[in-house]
């Protein structure tokens, strides 16, 4: 039987959802063909319904990927933030990648802000974690030891940030 790779997207529009699609379909081209994957993706609005969001926690705990993809790096809505409590704890051991998928901005202080929050959950997780922004003129991709945001910006509880050496994904080579 062949190893089967699970990605789970959350998204929030079509829009966004369709830009992670597209990532996924490039990411399914670089791995080997005997690697099957799953892929399922989750409406942000969708998790605001507990039986839903419970759904969607229990399918997060088992996938190797979780993508993250919203218009705005200033913040996500307090249901979304209140999924990731709930499959963070029961998440499968193993290698395991958070990946954050942004449009449309400049790199500001409160993008900072969720950059630090991601990361400290993707910590917490122990899961690798990537930051994607997808501004004209800012970073394409950013795997575990950003440049972006300052360092000096990400911090969270007045913790100091861990890097995390990547563990060989190749989406950000």
């Amino acid at each position: 039987m062949n190893a089967v790779f699970k990605i789970l997207i959350a998204h929030e529009s079509l829009q966004r959802g369709i830009r992670a699609h597209e990532m996924v379909t490039r990411l399914r081209a670089q791995i080997p063909e005997e690697l099957a994957m799953e892929c399922e993706a989750w409406k942000f609005d969708w998790l605001a319904r507990p039986q839903l969001r419970a759904r969607a926690a229990s399918a997060a705990s088992s996938a190797d990927m979780i993508i993250i993809s919203a218009h705005s790096a200033v913040d996500l809505p307090a249901h979304v933030k209140t999924w990731i409590q709930d499959w963070l704890p029961n998440r499968k051991s193993g290698t395991a990648a958070l990946v954050a998928m942004f449009d449309g901005q400049e790199p500001s202080s409160q993008s900072a802000l969720l950059h630090a929050y991601l990361l400290q959950m993707a910590m917490e997780g122990s899961m690798d974690f990537f930051w994607k922004n997808e501004a004209p003129g800012g970073p394409e991709l950013h795997g575990p030891n950003p440049s972006y945001p300052p360092a000096e910006a990400l911090t969270f509880d007045g913790a100091p940030e861990q890097r995390v050496a990547p563990r060989g994904w190749g989406i950000n080579e």
